[in-house]
């Protein structure tokens, strides 16, 4: 696998836990 592939993944993964905590920090 290509790293520019895997840096795409990891960036779509954090960006998608970074909404997840965002939810979870707004919910009580």
């Amino acid at each position: 696998m290509n790293n520019l592939l895997i840096n795409f993944l990891l960036d779509c993964i954090r960006k998608l836990r970074a909404k997840m905590g965002i939810r979870n920090q707004s919910s009580p």
